[in-house]
């Protein structure tokens, strides 16, 4: 999302046709299949778009977690514009699952040495761990490099569950992420889209 901000602003977001329904319940078809449970990181908008999929994914007995509200960068909102985001969206998905929130994931991975003050209002508003450290320190946009690339605890204790990477050498390389897995999907199985 935040690669296309200069094209489309979240003001044009009522504009554009919402395929996230459909895209959606081809995963959870895909999850249904294998028998496997997995973790959603929700917009607190596209919640209020769609209410009845967040309840769908609750209902097969998946984890409904916060991405944030508007998909803002962390480092680029002040602590009140965070908290107000942040606040919104777990405010949102508890009352559309009636189950509290335990995790959290930043939008683009944005917590980083320029906003670990955001680690502190997650363990305020209740969250069990964050799900947004990238141990590595190969993006332009994120990366918190000296990281552990496996899950820890802050002297807060709040959990910390980083994102996978790749060590080879003395570098980590990023594996997880949106992006990352449609690309691995294309370049190893010349998969362009999940039917």
């Amino acid at each position: 999302m935040e690669n296309l901000k200069e094209v489309i602003s979240g003001n044009d977001w009522e504009c554009c046709e919402l395929r996230v329904v459909q895209n959606t319940r081809k995963i959870l078809r895909l999850l249904e299949q294998r028998q496997t449970r997995a973790t959603f990181f929700i917009l607190g908008w596209i919640a209020e778009k769609c209410p009845l999929l967040v309840k769908e994914i609750a209902a097969e007995g998946h984890e409904i977690a916060s991405h944030g509200y508007g998909h803002e960068l962390i480092y680029k909102q002040t602590p009140k514009e965070f908290y107000t985001d942040l606040k919104r969206s777990k405010s949102i998905l508890e009352s559309i699952t009636g189950r509290p929130l335990l995790g959290y994931r930043a939008p683009s991975f944005s917590i980083t040495p320029k906003s670990e003050w955001a680690l502190n209002m997650l363990k305020d508003l209740g969250f069990a761990y964050d799900s947004s450290i990238f141990p590595t320190s190969f993006h332009n946009r994120y990366g918190f490099n000296g990281t552990s690339s496996i899950p820890f605890r802050f002297g807060n204790g709040l959990v910390e569950i980083p994102l996978s990477t790749y060590r080879l050498g003395r570098a980590n390389f990023p594996l997880a992420g949106g992006g990352y897995f449609r690309l691995c999907l294309i370049s190893i199985f010349g998969i362009s889209s999940i039917d």
